[in-house]
């Protein structure tokens, strides 16, 4: 198995086993120790002589945990002292300016590593920075990585901006889209990075090759998969349409042809429905992102249903644009034939469009701007005759 399968499986499996093991985890055994408060604390005169499983707002290691520490935290979890054993955090922030004997592996907002590790660091996070010493290796998934420290291992993961700074005495091996290397990089064995675009790595002292590697495609699983669910797209497309020809046959028809009676009105109807549900999750997501980060996820928790709420009425709302859309193309294209016929043919046609490379998206969302706009003009003329399935 490839370094890259094998990093996308522990993060994948941190991702899949880290909530179920902070949250339904059994009882630990009768000498572990168990926090629950606001804040778990742990000063630095104390020491907890066994594991340790703690959550609330904030955990805090300031002293000595002589095992492990299992913590689910909705601010934040620090260890500024020493923990013996692995850290397993879900939380908002995890900072570890102290030192931890065995690997971290967490699922946060941000992940700092400003102390010592003495072996892995595993995680999925928003900003992942080491600028302490890792004994392992660094395997991570992150929109974004600033290493300015001293790795023993490996660096892999995927991110999307990376800062190599540093040391690392392993292979780096990152996909990513942008790559800043800075004075004083060092990397004991290969530089090897999957991107898009080529940069330069000239102020790295790299001991092994470096090496530029472009995107793969999707395997053929993937994109199968792909086809399976345009596949489905199109069934459910073709027989939402079918049941709104047969149920409102003038209010479809009329829909339909909308844009050849008042295209400017059409257009701008079409694009202030489209762009509404665009402009909610996005203000939600600007407003989430830009929160304080021990505030980030409570917010990302209590806006994510209404995210998902909006984003299913956006895909229904679009699913529905079609249908006129679909019945004015066919009318286009075919003068003759009742409304269903028309609407097949369209949606025939649509489909072609979708084929077309880089363009063919943009048609299918030019057709969902006419259509909606269309369901909000179709009765501004209703002199010409609809014709039923």
């Amino acid at each position: 198995m490839s370094s890259r399968l094998k990093a996308s499986a522990l993060v994948l499996s941190l991702l899949l086993l880290t909530p179920p093991l902070l949250v339904l985890t059994p009882p630990p055994r009768a000498q572990a120790d168990t926090a629950v408060s606001d804040i778990v604390l742990i000063r630095e005169d104390d020491v907890v002589d066994d594991d340790l499983y703690a959550s609330g707002n904030k955990v805090n290691i300031q002293g000595r945990v002589e095992g492990d520490l299992v913590a689910a935290a909705f601010e934040e979890v620090r260890v500024d002292g020493v923990v013996t054993g692995d850290v397993l955090a879900a939380t908002a922030i995890v900072i570890v300016n102290g030192e931890v004997g065995g690997s971290i592996r967490a699922a946060a907002s941000r992940v700092e590593v400003g102390g010592k590790v003495g072996e892995d660091v595993v995680a999925a996070a928003v900003d992942l920075v080491v600028g302490g010493e890792v004994g392992g290796d660094v395997i991570v998934t992150a929109w974004s990585a600033q290493h300015r420290g001293a790795i023993r291992g490996d660096l892999m993961g995927n991110f999307g901006r990376t800062t190599l700074g540093g040391s690392v005495e392993g292979d780096v091996q990152v996909s990513t889209r942008s790559l800043r290397v800075s004075n004083g990089a060092q990397v004991g064995g290969d530089l090897i990075y999957r991107s898009a675009a080529e940069f330069d790595t000239g102020s790295a002292v790299v001991d092994g090759t470096v090496v530029h590697q472009r995107p793969l495609p999707p395997n053929v699983r993937v994109r199968g998969l792909g086809y399976l669910l345009l596949a489905l797209a199109v069934i459910g497309t073709a027989l939402l349409g079918m049941a709104v020809c047969w149920a409102f046959p003038r209010s479809a028809g009329g829909a339909a042809g909308a844009f050849r009676r008042r295209p400017g009105r059409v257009v701008l109807a079409g694009v202030a429905a489209v762009s509404t549900p665009l402009v909610v999750i996005g203000l939600l997501g600007w407003f989430v992102v830009s929160s304080n980060p021990t505030t980030a996820v409570p917010l990302f928790l209590s806006t994510l249903p209404v995210v998902l709420v909006v984003a299913a009425l956006s895909l229904v709302g679009a699913l529905l644009a079609l249908v006129p859309a679909a019945t004015g193309l066919g009318g286009m294209l075919a003068r003759r034939g009742g409304l269903h016929a028309r609407f097949l043919i369209g949606l025939v046609a649509l489909g072609g469009l979708l084929l077309v490379p880089v363009a063919g998206i943009w048609l299918l969302l030019a057709a969902v701007v006419v259509g909606a706009g269309s369901w909000f003009n179709q009765g501004v003329v209703v002199s010409e005759p609809v014709t039923g399935g």
